[in-house]
């Protein structure tokens, strides 16, 4: 979800992103003992905010894993925590 904030100036971007149904570890057809392992659900929110100065400078900040949700992308390897960054862009 994008907004700009009214007279701010502000562009603020929400970004949700659900993962269900992962498979870590299922039968194969040379090991067909192994059990299927299922990979928990996650919910994750990102945001953004920026603001343009002049048309060629904009500064930006964020956040990643906003809540600092515990997941696995994949079997045994947990996702990264809460990720802050700012930054800038010039253009020209």
């Amino acid at each position: 979800m994008n907004y700009v904030v009214p007279r701010l100036g502000i562009k603020t971007t929400l970004v949700g992103l659900y993962m269900g149904k992962v498979w870590g570890q299922l039968p194969t057809s040379s090991a067909p003992y192994l059990p299927a392992v299922e990979v928990g659900d996650y919910f994750i929110v990102n945001v953004k905010l920026s603001k343009e100065f002049k048309k060629h400078l904009e500064f930006y900040l964020g956040a990643e894993n906003l809540f600092d949700r515990n997941y696995q992308q994949e079997l045994d390897f947990p996702g990264p925590g809460r990720n802050l960054y700012a930054g800038m862009i010039y253009k020209f």
